[in-house]
């Protein structure tokens, strides 16, 4: 397998979420880089040995921390660590990635059972993180649920000044709360996954495909306007959504997304070992595999603005023998 040649995530991005810090996705991490505890400062988490050590390893192109990453099957956008990437960072990270608020207004099959009306509050809140690191650049909010949902994502969206923010989002609040937004919006990502009115409703409960389709209109006039710096799309590839990847591709175009992206289904906690079974379609002992194979073969995944990295090569692979039991996000305070 071929690794990655440098992935600059330890040097540039800092997550929280329930109970720790980390510096990749939670689904990816290695358990031992994980970052607990209570800090006063910042600093002592962004230095924090294990991430020192974690650099140290990068910058010998030592992977032995990323194993689970499927990043290291795609290729990155730049192959070498800039000048001031070392072990001990002297600058703050560039992205504040804020995971530490799940309510949402939708329970999706792929992430969680209930909707969760009101999160847990934060002890460290967007604000916080940039009063003590006014060099971070980008706020990214929120993959644990949705920004326009939680309290504390709308307070730091209707403050004015920077960082900017990238959102993630189910899309269906977003057209009713946009203007009241007054920070600098440079990226909105929504997760959609079907192209479909009856896979849509069944996979993103209880939304409807009429607010969805909705909000890809609302979408498609700001990026004409140019209010948006960059559109996403994506999509949790499953066995209910895998034949619609062409057609997903095609709907985002129309809606000028400038990233289509897919990702494969992964076993977070709730999902049980039968449920897993039945929608993992990488697993080659699934009994449309081959099928899931031939869509993948289609000549629009090679298409401009398509992202099929995560569903693809080496990716494919890993998804496809992980088991149900596998630790994907388990949860530090459960």
């Amino acid at each position: 397998m071929n690794e990655i040649p440098f992935c600059p995530d330890p040097f540039t991005f800092l997550s929280k979420d329930r109970g720790r810090f980390s510096t990749c996705c939670p689904g990816w991490m290695d358990e031992s880089r994980f970052i607990y505890g209570n800090f006063d400062n910042l600093w002592d988490v962004w230095n924090h040995p294990s991430l020192i050590e974690w650099r140290e390893a990068l910058l010998q192109k030592d992977y032995r921390w990323c194993q689970r990453c499927p990043n290291r099957f795609r290729k990155r956008d730049r192959e070498f660590p800039l000048p001031d990437e070392k072990p001990i960072m002297e600058r703050p990270p560039i992205t504040y990635q804020f995971l530490d608020d799940e309510a949402c207004n939708l329970h999706c099959s792929s992430c969680r059972l209930q909707t969760i009306s009101k999160g847990v509050p934060s002890l460290w809140p967007p604000q916080r993180v940039i009063t003590q690191m006014p060099g971070i650049q980008t706020v990214s909010m929120s993959l644990a649920g949705d920004p326009f949902a939680s309290s504390t994502c709308m307070d730091f969206l209707r403050q004015p000044g920077t960082p900017d923010v990238i959102l993630w989002t189910n899309g269906i609040l977003l057209p009713r709360f946009w203007q009241e937004i007054k920070r600098k919006v440079t990226v909105v990502i929504i997760s959609i996954d079907a192209a479909k009115k009856e896979t849509y409703e069944q996979l993103r409960q209880p939304a409807k495909w009429e607010q969805i389709q909705q909000t890809l209109d609302f979408m498609r006039v700001l990026v004409a306007c140019q209010e948006v710096f960059l559109f996403q799309i994506n999509m949790v590839v499953q066995q209910a959504n895998f034949r619609e990847i062409p057609e997903f591709i095609a709907m985002g175009k129309r809606h000028l997304a400038h990233i289509i992206q897919f990702c494969l289904i992964a076993p977070w906690p709730h999902i049980t070992k039968e449920h897993w079974s039945l929608v993992n379609v990488a697993n080659p002992e699934h009994p449309e595999h081959q099928d899931f194979l031939h869509v993948l073969q289609d000549p629009i995944l090679h298409s401009l603005g398509v992202d099929a990295g995560f569903i693809n090569n080496g990716s494919l692979d890993f998804y496809g023998h992980s088991s149900a039991e596998t630790n994907f996000w388990f949860d530090p305070l459960k």
